[in-house]
């Protein structure tokens, strides 16, 4: 049998599916249902990948009562995407990377990675998501804004992170239609600040003077006095499985990392080489490294 048989039930799922058809049922609980009862081959194909984390979690040593009661309660869907990409994100890193994944059992970051500059501290958050829309590929991410994404922020730099690690905070969605990893802009001013328009008015005449420039303002949450311990944020979406007739066993995975130019320690763009990242040069300007590559097919599990 396997884990995800395991887990999930005759009774679990059926008793998932009854939920739906009691009135007043939550989105929550019928999306729950679609991605594990549902019939349509995307939902079938899902469970396979679904099925590898799983496994991966528990070679890796973190599939524990906690995380399998998390994964088995099915009544949040917020609540169950955190537990699912402290799955996804770890199997991601091992399988595009190459790095080795261990599960933190007591407190800290969630897992620690090693690489070839030495182990990295990961922790993984899911900001804020509502359940897909019926019938749909669609679902919403509120936990985009700066608002949700400033909270995760503190949460790692006082109670997960370490200082003197190398540090990395994963940013993690599910929202296919909206791709957070190309246009990610409440990200990348809750970091780094925003731009403004600046211009000139004559106050005699009430006209503008010169022409109009564009500014930075840096006012985002990384800066040289705080938030120092981040090393950098990856912002990760799991995509949807490919239809079969285009490519078979097939599983898309997009992410993006924003470099943190105050960071006690920094994490190496080499670590993640091949992936868009925004980094800082030593006058701490900014450029885009492999600006173009943000997507990871697997062909197989």
């Amino acid at each position: 049998m396997s884990l995800f048989a395991e887990l999930f039930t005759k009774d679990v799922l059926g008793h998932l599916h009854e939920k739906t058809l009691a009135p007043g049922s939550s989105d929550d609980v019928k999306a729950l249902d679609q991605v594990l009862n549902g019939e349509h081959r995307d939902q079938q194909s899902w469970r396979i990948h679904f099925s590898a984390w799983l496994d991966f979690c528990r070679d890796a040593g973190g599939l524990n009562e906690d995380r399998k009661n998390r994964l088995t309660k099915l009544d949040s869907w917020h609540a169950w995407q955190q537990t699912l990409n402290e799955l996804r994100v770890p199997y991601f890193l091992h399988r595009v990377y190459g790095m080795g994944i261990s599960y933190i059992q007591a407190g800290g970051a969630d897992v620690k990675a090693s690489t070839a500059n030495g182990p990295l501290e990961v922790e993984i958050k899911t900001p804020g998501e509502e359940p897909p829309f019926l019938n749909d590929t669609n679902c919403g991410f509120l936990g985009k804004d700066k608002k949700s994404i400033t909270q995760n922020l503190q949460q790692a730099q006082k109670k997960q992170f370490k200082k003197g690690e190398q540090n990395l905070l994963v940013i993690a969605g599910h929202c296919l239609q909206t791709n957070p990893v190309s246009n990610d802009t409440d990200l990348q001013e809750a970091l780094y600040g925003h731009e403004v328009l600046r211009f000139s008015i004559d106050t005699q005449t009430g006209k503008g003077v010169g022409e109009p420039t564009i500014g930075f303002v840096r006012d985002g949450k990384l800066q040289h006095n705080r938030f120092t311990r981040i090393g950098a944020v990856l912002a990760f979406q799991d995509g949807r499985p490919f239809r079969r007739w285009e490519c078979p066993s097939g599983h898309q995975y997009q992410c993006c990392i924003y470099h943190n130019p105050y960071a006690e320690v920094p994490v190496s763009s080499e670590l993640f080489r091949g992936t868009k990242q925004l980094i800082f040069d030593n006058q701490g300007r900014s450029l885009w490294k492999w600006e173009n590559a943000t997507n990871f097919t697997f062909r197989g599990y």
